[in-house]
């Protein structure tokens, strides 16, 4: 029977212990195991500085990158005592009989959907069009240094009756506050978590709001946040059903199977 489960790696982060092993092996006693794993190009993994490997044969990567991900294939050969004779088993664990294809996922980056008003005079105010440039400009400046940019800006004019208020003119301004995408990683101090940290910027609603000579409308703000994943990963709920909200690599090799082992030889 075939038993198929999907893992998942997080960028940046540590796999989980891969065994060289089934349950076979892992209830048994055996003697003189030696394993070796073998790396997606068919390298040999042996002091690799992105590698961890346990004495056990278990291996885990280090700072998971999407360039790792692919084919990790193990072989083991250990002694076994069968009738008082010693009996030495061969194993090959590989993609088609027990291969490990490592999937790389993102959590999803923070995008905002922000919209506020400001009052004018009149919807022909030649005034508007550049206060609102100069808004975009000023946002934009202000969340340049957590690699974070303004994007899909618009804004409309309508006469709005408020309760107990006269006929009022206001400027509706939409945009869209997004990550810059994978040069944030790059430009972030390593000691820092660089997605928590432009994250929590973002959230600080009174950065967002530097008035122009129009009127900002009091308590106009609102700002709604968006998952999104970047470019080269997507969400798919029916595929990865273990990790909806993952932002998984496209790239369809990148599905993880784990195969129950086939003992190749027995001497």
């Amino acid at each position: 029977m075939t038993n198929t489960v999907k893992v998942y790696v997080k960028l940046f982060g540590d796999s989980p212990f891969i065994a060289c092993m089934d349950l076979d092996m892992a209830y048994r006693e055996i003697l003189d195991p030696l394993f070796v794993w073998l790396g997606p190009t068919g390298g040999v993994i042996k002091g690799c500085k992105k590698a961890k490997l346990t004495d056990t044969g278990k291996l885990m990567l280090k700072s998971f990158l999407k360039s790792m991900s692919g084919t990790y294939n193990c072989a083991v050969s250990y002694v076994i005592i069968v009738n008082d004779q010693k009996v030495i088993e061969y194993k090959t664990f590989s993609f088609l009989l027990m291969g490990l294809i490592f999937t790389a996922y993102q959590e999803p980056d923070y995008t905002y959907k922000v919209n506020l008003r400001f009052t004018t005079a009149s919807c022909t105010f030649p005034i508007n069009f550049r206060a609102v440039e100069n808004l975009i400009s000023m946002i934009a400046e202000s969340i340049k240094n957590v690699t974070c940019k303004v994007l899909e800006h618009s804004h409309e004019c309508h006469v709005v009756k408020a309760p107990k208020l006269h006929l009022q003119t206001h400027l509706f301004i939409t945009f869209k506050v997004i990550p810059s995408g994978s040069q944030r990683d790059e430009e972030c101090p390593t000691n820092i978590d660089c997605a928590e940290e432009a994250n929590r910027h973002l959230q600080k609603k009174e950065g967002f709001v530097n008035v122009p000579k129009i009127n900002y409308v009091e308590n106009s703000l609102d700002i709604g946040r968006i998952d999104s994943c970047r470019p080269g990963y997507g969400k798919n709920e029916a595929l990865h059903k273990d990790c909806p909200d993952c932002c998984v690599s496209c790239t369809t090799r990148k599905t993880v199977y784990v195969l129950i082992p086939v003992i190749l030889n027995i001497i």
